[in-house]
């Protein structure tokens, strides 16, 4: 009562909410680095002071980033996935871990975090350099669509059996790859060559028919049995009666199913032509 200048203050019997004093001209109000909110001062403060203050989301009215950016405060790791969203897309208030992923709005291809900061191929994956996406979805791993591109190693880095289909027991025996028979959009039908290291494009004297059409059927079907270890056994229908052949223009097939003449020389399978 002696003067006004110099009052004691105190905070009980007010009858307004903080910001009606603490807007920066009447009292203190919130500072420039001050975190976005319309909640009252209340919300986090005490009337004994305002540090330290006990902080609460509830009333943010900015995104997460505006103040998670890694200065005022904790903002993303190094080891985070590339990503324009905000943090609450995948996180929650309460806490930053067992957040809830969604692939929305990642800015890179999957390789830049599945195998770094995320699941990787495992071990027995195709030998690829595509990224995930070309066959793979985001929902999930199981059930991607698989195509040849991009594959880096030969047909049977693969098709082995184990990873992806192999040679079926009946498939005759060779060392070349799949692909210089077979096609990448399907196994049938196959456009066969004898181009290997015992038939580089003619017939080689050291090797016989039977060497590789022994009994299968899916190779190769022998006009007669009797036929099976001669060279009619694949060339009856190239037959031609001609005046030179066993039994002249009148010779038949079976006279003449050793092209060699039993050992005679008439025809070399080491030649290109007959």
């Amino acid at each position: 009562t002696t003067a006004f200048a110099g009052a004691r203050f105190d905070h009980q019997g007010i009858s307004d909410n903080c910001t009606a004093c603490h807007n920066g001209n009447t009292a203190t109000g919130k500072p420039n680095n001050h975190v976005p909110t319309n909640s009252d001062c209340v919300q986090c403060h005490l009337t004994t002071g305002f540090v330290p203050g006990t902080f609460e989301h509830v009333g943010i009215v900015d995104n997460c980033r505006s103040c998670h950016n890694g200065t005022f405060a904790q903002g993303k790791t190094d080891t985070h996935v590339l990503t324009v969203q905000d943090c609450g897309v995948c996180h929650t208030t309460r806490s930053f871990i067992g957040a809830v992923f969604d692939h929305t709005g990642i800015v890179n291809d999957c390789a830049s975090c599945h195998g770094r900061t995320a699941i990787g191929k495992p071990p027995t994956h195709i030998p690829t350099g595509l990224d995930c996406s070309f066959c793979h979805t985001t929902a999930t791993f199981v059930g991607g669509t698989f195509d040849h591109q991009g594959i880096t190693g030969g047909c049977a880095s693969c098709h082995d059996g184990v990873t992806a289909t192999g040679q079926s027991q009946i498939h005759f025996d060779t060392t070349q790859d799949c692909n210089a028979c077979h096609s990448t959009r399907g196994w049938s039908p196959i456009s066969f060559t004898h181009q290997s290291v015992d038939y580089p494009g003619d017939h080689n004297a050291r090797v016989t028919c039977i060497t590789c059409h022994r009994s299968n059927s899916e190779i190769i079907t022998y006009s007669s049995p009797s036929y099976a270890p001669f060279c009619a056994g694949c060339h009856a229908r190239d037959f031609k009666s001609e005046e030179d052949h066993n039994g002249g223009r009148g010779g038949s097939i079976e006279q003449n199913k050793d092209c060699s003449g039993g050992g005679r020389g008439c025809h070399r399978v080491s030649d290109r032509g007959f």
